[in-house]
C-alpha cells in the first residue's frame, strides 16, 4: 500500500496536503497539521512502510488551522 492511500485512510488529511521524498529507505514527510496527535501518526504511517528505515519529519503543528479545509 502506498503512503498516500494510507494516508487517505486516515481520513483526517487529504494526501494532496501531505509531500513525500522517498530515497534510498528514507522518507520525508513535510505537511502543516492541526495537533501533536495528527504529527505523530503521520510519522507512524511513514515509518510503518516496508522497506523505510528514516524519516525525516518536517510536519509543522499548527493550532486554529484546518488540515482539511471544505
Amino acid at each position: 500500500m502506498t503512503l498516500r492511500t494510507r494516508v487517505a485512510r486516515v481520513g483526517w488529511v487529504s494526501p494532496q496536503q501531505v509531500r513525500f521524498l522517498v530515497k534510498d529507505g528514507s522518507v520525508e514527510v513535510e505537511s502543516v497539521v492541526t495537533s501533536e496527535d495528527q504529527r505523530l501518526a503521520l510519522h507512524a504511517l511513514a515509518e510503518g512502510v516496508a522497506g523505510v528505515k528514516h524519516v525525516i519529519d518536517r510536519l509543522r503543528v499548527t493550532t486554529g488551522l484546518t488540515a482539511n479545509p471544505a
